[in-house]
């Protein structure tokens, strides 16, 4: 009966692996088929509308994954060198004013993997962007089929 159980086991656990392999394999070959054009045109997901204000991707989400990894850069640094824990709370130059936590709950601080945009260092920040955008694709697919199954 319990050979029985590791067995199924066994066989779950390699059903698996080969399915993540084979759904990382899928996910890779058409993103590659999907986004080439884009890179072999030299775009990217972050541009700038020449200043229409009109490109969510630039003038929201852009400029606010800059704004969490140097609002959180800043505190570790004073943490490290001055030995205190100051959490800036309010900041007049982004929104109207509002507190930090408010303005940026749906952009940042709401999302585990805007934890990446605190170890770029701020002319990366689209690079990262970029990955973070492809990892959040590839994360979305993974953990629906395991919800699935």
């Amino acid at each position: 009966m319990e050979n029985n159980n590791r067995k199924e086991l066994k066989n779950k656990e390699i059903w698996y692996k080969r399915w993540h392999v084979m759904y990382t394999f899928n996910f890779l070959a058409l993103c590659f088929v999907i986004f080439l054009p884009f890179f072999i045109s030299g775009k990217s997901f972050v541009w700038d509308t020449g200043g229409l204000n009109t490109g969510d991707g630039f003038v929201q989400h852009f400029t606010s994954a800059v704004y969490f990894g140097n609002y959180f850069r800043d505190i570790i640094l004073n943490l490290l060198n001055n030995h205190e824990l100051v959490i800036p709370m309010w900041d007049l130059r982004i929104g109207t004013g509002y507190d930090v936590l408010t303005s940026l709950n749906y952009y940042a601080f709401g999302d585990p993997l805007s934890m990446f945009y605190i170890f770029t260092p701020e002319k990366f920040t689209g690079y990262m962007y970029s990955f973070v955008i492809f990892l959040r694709l590839y994360l979305s697919g993974l953990f629906f089929f395991i919800f699935l199954f």
